[in-house]
């Protein structure tokens, strides 16, 4: 009787409760691998990390602008230009605490009760989440292994109705590690340029994470003329493992980042100050070694995990082209193992093979799992040959 309906109406993040359960079998000292959670195991570069040292010496304590500093802003501005070829004014930038606190503070600007906001499946899970606590209705695409994850410009046509108010666009995505190309994403600007109106969220938090392509590019730059209607968010986490340090960063027209910022000044503030100083260093155009090093480790590391992954007995896979998870299907392993869904699955690694992993129901794609290798080469090879071990003792009894 306590508790909202606002809040009951919402699920918690299922990445969080099972690395949550993980967690507590380590610490009662189980030797559980984690290939769950989306976090990079290299460290912070240590320039970062010195500029927030200095920052603390000198004092830069206290609280700013509450979309962040002018000089964090320059940053961000000068990122997009360098990058992106994107040009924006400091109007049209902000921090955030994270790029999920941008995203929820767009949600929160832009949508009303009755609004419809289109996202496909597999979808990073806070979405229709946030969407529902902002009242308005998640509306779902299905994709499947065979076109890649990948939303059709006929399925986005049949999608959208009167009251669509958002398209969200996540590209390398989470839990797929789809990218859409040039070709792909004029595909969908064929059909979102009869619809002017629909604003689109381009979510570019793992656009570093990639290989296999001439170079990251998001919808603004196939369609220039999308840039006053899309909201891109972004996030030092991925990139720049930063992932405790809680900064993010957003850009669109003016008047809704304004909105967003009056959003976000009555619920966090500003980001923390001294990861500001730390996120100037990390967007300097000297910052890009750490993360081609740290690109390269993922892809080695993507090319052995598919390896293992396709001698799993009943499981199939589509190669994505960034980020650091995979989305195999395990259809028919769940079946010859007599389980009942992918959450049993993830269990039976768990209990049987100490492997911590998520189950894709929770991205809604059930039967399948998301396995995340931001660990070790040596540390994936022992939870690849503990799952192999578990899956044939089980089949053999």
């Amino acid at each position: 009787m306590l508790i909202s309906e606002r809040c009951r109406n919402i699920n918690p993040s299922a990445t969080l409760v099972i690395a949550e359960q993980a967690q507590a079998l380590k610490s009662s000292g189980q030797d559980i691998i984690f290939m769950n959670a989306g976090q990079p195991d290299v460290d912070t570069p240590l320039h970062i990390k010195a500029a927030a040292m200095e920052g603390i010496q000198e004092g830069v304590t206290k609280y700013t602008s509450v979309g962040g500093t002018t000089e964090l802003k320059k940053a961000i501005i000068e990122k997009f230009q360098r990058e992106n070829e994107l040009n924006y004014d400091i109007s049209e930038v902000m921090a955030s605490t994270g790029g999920k606190q941008a995203i929820y503070n767009a949600f929160m600007a832009t949508l009303n009760k009755g609004d419809e906001v289109i996202i496909q499946a597999p979808y990073w899970t806070s979405y229709p989440e946030m969407i529902k606590l902002a009242g308005a209705e998640p509306v779902i695409i299905p994709t499947t292994q065979a076109n890649n994850f990948k939303i059709k410009g006929q399925q986005l046509a049949k999608a959208i109705t009167p009251y669509t108010k958002m398209v969200i666009i996540n590209s390398p995505s989470n839990p797929t590690g789809t990218y859409y190309d040039e070709e792909d994403l004029q595909m969908l600007a064929n059909v979102l340029v009869e619809h002017p109106k629909i604003l689109i969220m381009s979510d570019d938090v793992y656009e570093k994470i990639l290989w296999g392509q001439d170079g990251f590019k998001n919808i603004v730059n196939v369609v220039p003329s999308f840039k006053d209607r899309t909201i891109i968010i972004n996030s030092l986490s991925k990139t720049y493992a930063m992932t405790g340090w809680r900064l993010g960063y957003a850009a669109a027209n003016a008047e809704l980042i304004k909105a967003m910022i009056k959003v976000q000044s009555q619920t966090t503030s500003n980001p923390c100050s001294i990861s500001q100083v730390a996120g100037i260093a990390a967007l300097s155009k000297h910052s890009l070694q750490p993360i081609n090093e740290m690109v390269s480790k993922y892809s080695s590391r993507f090319q052995y995990v598919c390896e293992r992954v396709n001698k799993l007995p009943g499981v199939t896979m589509s190669a994505p082209s960034g980020a650091f998870y995979i989305l195999p299907d395990m259809t028919d392993l769940i079946k010859s193992l007599k389980l009942k869904d992918d959450v049993a699955l993830c269990s039976f690694f768990l209990e049987k093979a100490s492997v911590s992993t998520v189950p894709g129901s929770a991205f809604g794609a059930p039967n399948h799992i998301r396995l995340s290798y931001v660990i070790g080469k040596s540390t994936i090879e022992t939870a690849f040959n503990r799952i192999e071990k578990a899956i044939e003792e089980a089949l053999a009894e």
